[in-house]
């Protein structure tokens, strides 16, 4: 199939017909064999090597045959006898990925002629839904940031950096924005878009930036730390309670925006108590010589931080300043391990709450209620 042997050979339509029947029964062939081969392997591992080298055989191999169609023009019969071969290699592509997605490597380069069809696309995309965004009440500055990654990803030169993962995340980031273009029941604003980024865990430095600069602008019309703390500790909630899609990213390598984010607040929220708590001038008296014995709890950490918290938001606890009422905690109650609790991991789950803590809690909670009863 080198072009150099094609050039020289005397092609005649029964050849090329001949050539294209016997692709079409290697394909074939080729499926058998390959199902043979990831049905005779037992180790995971072993099987996932196995399907993966066939993936970038074939990678390699359509890289390899859309170069050599490029010495001939277009419409000439070798062209078109090096797009059938391309179009058999696609379909043994598809085939591994439908059969065997499990092990697909979906962060493989995808082939240049899949990607030159949907580069074309996307640009299409891009520039339709840009013109239809523009005109809309959404802030220019995340508008600029939203198209510049289009842009960057569209002006990627020869196709070194696009896996199927991120192929993938533009194509899906693409159609929902154009799903919220589109959509004349909602309005498009700046907040449905920031919705929508932070879905798709469109975890960019940039957005990352743009996402705290509007949390920094809502604390300026704040007069009291206290004011400040409770809108942070707000945004957690907010963002833990926010419905994320699971498994995917604009980043595969940098950690989820809900996680950036999170951090952030966090720290904003422990820098503010800490100067909050330099600013109190009661100094409350001290017994050196009291030895208190400490409290025993059955709950795990990150069951204890999440208890605090019911009994702060439901005001059972007043304590103003939660530094040092974690750090309270800390010093008097142990966990069920008999082990120290880090005040640094009890503020971390305090403010960060996953589903099955919230859960275990709740059955810990009915459990109390129904110990009521008893006594009523």
């Amino acid at each position: 199939m080198h072009p150099e042997l094609i050039r020289t050979a005397k092609l005649t339509q029964q050849t090329i017909d001949d050539w294209k029947t016997q692709a079409g029964k290697e394909k074939d062939i080729i499926k058998v064999q390959l199902m043979r081969g990831v049905f005779g392997i037992n180790n995971e591992r072993s099987l996932e090597l196995y399907v993966q080298n066939c993936q970038q055989c074939l990678i390699n191999l359509a890289d390899e045959v859309t170069e050599y169609a490029g010495h001939f023009a277009r419409k000439s019969r070798q062209a078109g006898l090096y797009q059938f071969m391309l179009l058999i290699v696609e379909s043994l592509l598809t085939y591994i990925e439908q059969h065997c997605s499990r092990y697909f490597n979906i962060d493989a380069k995808v082939p240049d002629s899949y990607y030159k069809v949907e580069h074309t696309e996307i640009k299409k995309k891009v520039e339709k839904i840009n013109r239809v965004l523009e005109i809309q009440n959404i802030n220019k500055s995340l508008l600029e940031i939203l198209f510049q990654t289009f842009t960057s990803f569209i002006q990627e030169k020869n196709n070194t950096g696009i896996t199927y993962r991120k192929l993938i995340y533009f194509k899906e980031l693409l159609n929902e924005i154009n799903a919220l273009a589109n959509n004349t029941l909602i309005e498009k604003s700046t907040n449905e878009l920031v919705n929508l980024l932070l879905y798709l865990n469109f975890n960019h430095v940039l957005f990352f930036n743009f996402y705290i600069n509007i949390i920094c602008s809502e604390l300026e019309n704040m007069n009291s730390i206290a004011e400040r703390i409770e809108k942070l500790s707000f945004h957690v909630k907010q963002l833990n309670q926010f419905h994320y899609r699971p498994g995917v990213s604009l980043f595969n390598d940098y950690p989820h925006i809900k996680d950036q984010v999170s951090g952030w607040l966090t720290e904003e929220i422990y820098f503010l108590e800490k100067k909050n708590q330099l600013s109190i001038s009661v100094m409350m008296p001290k017994n050196n010589n009291e030895k208190l014995e400490p409290l025993f709890t059955s709950l795990s950490v990150p069951q204890l931080g999440f208890f605090i918290k019911l009994l702060v938001d439901t005001g059972v606890v007043n304590n103003k300043n939660q530094t040092e009422l974690l750090k309270t905690i800390t010093k008097t109650i142990r966990t069920h391990r008999n082990e120290t609790i880090s005040l640094d991991s009890l503020r971390n789950k305090y403010y960060n709450v996953d589903k099955s803590t919230t859960e275990t809690v709740k059955d810990k909670l009915f459990n109390m209620i129904n110990q009521t009863k008893k006594y009523s």
